[in-house]
């Protein structure tokens, strides 16, 4: 069996582990990391436990952004106090008042505080076995799986799975709904990744997170907004504008709505997820820098 972004903690690891177990699945051979960042590894060492035979593979710049990586144990010390600061104030932090609905979700959160940070202090980073460049074929059984890295994306080593038979893209973050995350990202390059990835015969995406999508309105949305991103800055860029100016200058009216569908909440997020980290990515891109360089 081969596993494909096995967890980002402990508990979600042993979770995989327990459904492998409970379908009766041959041992996990594989465990396939799409990109460096840790919501999708840091608790694999915990499949490796059950299953030490099975083999880490990624992308040579995952391998490489993991060595150079560390944990995060800010939770506690950082997160929370802030999340208590908005549900007494509710408002968030640019001052639009928060629903009752988001003060649920915010309270979830404090009410598993100490199991978020015990997970993030159990976690530990696990290296790659084997690395490939640009595609790897492995087989599971008598079903062909199609590793493929298309280009620069949301980092530079995504990895993305194809079965050709099931005809199923698991993306990675290459492809999060409702929101996308721009982390240290490169925009023109991602926008060309999604659409060699449209080129694949599927009927299911994965995405790295949210639900399966069955078709390719949002992977369209998806293109159109990278393609709107780099385009933008491009030309700020060429005008001279340093970071913060071209920031002001930039437009997402004719894309925000279509991610968040006027949800206060989800706002919020396409803000601080894409919408401030993509704008920053894509100057320094642009300018010739590292954008994942800040990101260690």
């Amino acid at each position: 069996m081969v596993v494909f972004d096995g967890g980002g903690a402990p508990l979600q690891s042993e979770q995989v582990v327990a459904k492998v177990r409970e379908l009766g699945q041959q041992p996990v051979t594989h465990i396939v990391v799409s990109h460096w960042h840790g919501d999708h590894d840091y608790g694999i060492f915990r499949i490796l436990d059950a299953f030490p035979q099975a083999q880490v593979i990624s992308h040579p710049h995952t391998r490489a952004k993991l060595d150079g990586n560390s944990l995060d144990d800010t939770f506690l010390t950082d997160y929370i106090p802030k999340i208590r600061e908005r549900i007494a104030a509710r408002t968030y932090a640019t001052g639009l008042p928060i629903s009752d609905a988001d003060v649920v979700r915010y309270q979830d959160i404090l009410d598993n505080a100490s199991l978020i940070d015990q997970q993030q202090q159990a976690s530990k980073l696990s290296y790659p076995d084997i690395t490939f460049e640009d595609k790897l074929t492995i087989w599971s059984g008598d079903r062909e799986i199609r590793l493929l890295h298309l280009g620069r994306s949301n980092t530079a080593g995504d990895v993305i799975m194809y079965l050709p038979a099931e005809k199923i893209i698991a993306t990675g973050d290459i492809d999060v709904a409702p929101t996308p995350y721009g982390f240290g990202s490169y925009p023109k390059e991602w926008a060309q990744s999604l659409r060699t990835l449209k080129l694949l015969d599927h009927v299911l995406l994965v995405p790295g997170h949210g639900d399966v999508q069955r078709d390719d309105a949002y992977l369209d949305l998806l293109i159109e907004t990278m393609d709107l991103v780099s385009t933008q800055m491009d030309g700020l860029v060429a005008q001279g504008l340093d970071l913060e100016a071209a920031q002001a200058k930039m437009d997402f009216s004719a894309v925000q709505n279509r991610f968040t569908h006027s949800d206060v909440f989800l706002d919020r997020l396409f803000d601080i997820w894409f919408k401030t980290p993509i704008t920053q990515a894509a100057w320094k891109v642009a300018k010739g820098q590292d954008p994942e360089l800040e990101l260690e």
